[in-house]
């Protein structure tokens, strides 16, 4: 499993793209509201701000990613359910592409086929670890809004 401060870093960068579009869920929009306000309370050191700005810099994730780690956060059991309630309500969010887009590893013992994949620009599909797919991968039809992924 990856440190708690990688997967808090990757549900921050997530929850801070699903917050640029102009409408998303209340669960979304309240478990990203409660993680921030967790490391701002427990970890005053760690600045959100950038990665906010720019979700789509694995180099701002990075730095709030090292910042946790320093702060002592891969030994907060707490941060970690709150950032996984974060993934989890986007991966409910119905978005097929913010789910497949953001999440460490991807796991599939079967085929794996992603057709008609709309996002706002920030990101298409970006496993961050190990990819696994036991037969095959077929991804047709990204549409990023003409940006580069």
């Amino acid at each position: 499993m990856p440190a708690i401060s990688a997967v808090v870093a990757t549900a921050l960068a997530a929850g801070a793209s699903e917050a640029l579009k102009t409408t998303i869920s209340q669960a979304i929009q309240d478990a990203y509201a409660g993680l921030k306000a967790l490391i701002q309370k427990s970890y005053q050191s760690v600045n959100l701000t950038p990665l906010a700005d720019d979700p789509a810099s694995e180099g701002q994730a990075m730095l709030v990613k090292e910042a946790l780690k320093k702060a002592g956060a891969d030994d907060d059991k707490a941060l970690l359910a709150a950032a996984e309630k974060l993934v989890d309500a986007i991966k409910k969010s119905g978005d097929p592409a913010t789910a497949a887009a953001y999440f460490g590893r991807l796991r599939v013992e079967g085929d794996l086929e992603m057709e008609d994949i709309k996002t706002d620009g920030t990101s298409a599909i970006h496993v961050k670890e190990d990819a696994v797919i036991g037969k095959s991968l077929k991804i047709k039809n990204v549409d990023t809004r003409g940006r580069k992924t």
